[in-house]
């Protein structure tokens, strides 16, 4: 499945976690579900993605962790803010 994010940014979900990680809603779009911890950067980061390949955080992006299968992964800071909401 191709996920787009409402920024534009497009990425791979395999077809059979789709329906684990997000819900449909009434106008046939997809909200994620679950939420996410998201620390900002404030320098560079490296480090192994959990697909195993090196993943590089530029300041200002952010390191998130899933609270639905506890993978931690990389989000640039605009794809980031253009995703996710914070939670009042």
């Amino acid at each position: 499945m191709i996920a787009r994010n409402p920024g534009g940014e497009e990425y791979v979900v395999r077809a059979e976690k789709f329906p684990k990680l997000y819900d449909m809603l009434s106008d046939g779009t997809f909200k994620a579900k679950g939420i996410v911890k998201a620390i900002q950067t404030d320098r560079d980061v490296v480090f192994t993605s959990p697909w195993g390949e090196e993943m590089k955080i530029l300041s200002g992006g952010y390191l998130v962790e899933s609270t639905i299968d506890g993978k931690r992964y990389g989000i640039e800071e605009k794809a980031f803010l253009d995703t996710y909401k914070r939670k009042e």
